[in-house]
């Protein structure tokens, strides 16, 4: 399946560099977070982390690359792109593959404050430089983003659905606010707690309802 492009033209092609993601949406599982996860219990904290990684479902490396060797063929068709590996990755990629870039570096993409580690930031050399993250928005991932951000005014992503889209400051709203709920899942906790009542009421109704009409 293609990739899907969700612009109204191609960028032009450049100088390209593509930063491969390890799925970083559990890292910070061990630490509760804000009132909702202050307050949550322990079956409650387990329902969520498991339908939060379900719904991710994080592609494979192997899944990553075939997409990243598509999207250089639009972005960067005359020189070959570099390749930037997150060190959270297990497989190595394969010696065929290494050839269709220039320079490929293992980096520490994503690393927490007390981990010793100096976390990765790409340099302003790139005309394009693009996020593949192996689910559908990053989570975990913020903190590069905005580094990447940081040094220009605009990011490509690929996402682990096959979508390639370009992330600006002003409109990462709509990302932050898709990872707040896919790490909280406070929809479906806010209609799991309405389903009783509701239906309590429902029942209510349907058997005032047969009383009238009998």
């Amino acid at each position: 399946m293609p990739l899907t492009l969700c612009w109204p033209s191609p960028p032009k092609p450049g100088r390209t560099l593509f930063i491969a993601f390890a799925y970083h949406g559990a890292d910070r599982d061990a630490d509760r977070r804000g009132l909702l996860e202050r307050f949550e219990s322990a079956s409650a904290r387990g329902h969520r982390i498991v339908h939060r990684d379900h719904y991710a479902n994080p592609r494979t490396l192997p899944y990553m690359i075939s997409m990243i060797i598509e999207a250089a063929d639009i972005l960067s068709p005359h020189e070959q792109p570099d390749l930037v590996l997150d060190g959270r990755h297990q497989a190595g990629v394969p010696e065929e593959v290494i050839k269709s870039f220039g320079l490929v570096t293992v980096a520490p993409l994503v690393e927490s404050a007390g981990s010793g580690h100096e976390s990765w930031t790409p340099s302003g050399r790139y005309q394009h430089v693009v996020l593949v993250y192996p689910d559908a928005l990053g989570l975990g991932c913020e903190a590069a983003e905005s580094r990447a951000l940081g040094q220009r005014g605009s990011v490509l992503v690929i996402n682990g659905r096959r979508r390639m889209f370009t992330v600006r400051g002003s409109s990462r709203a709509r990302l932050r606010l898709s990872r707040f709920l896919a790490h909280t899942r406070v929809v479906e906790r806010a209609m799991g707690r309405a389903v009783r009542p509701l239906g309590a009421v429902l029942a209510a109704w349907d058997r005032a309802a047969g009383r009238s009409s009998a």
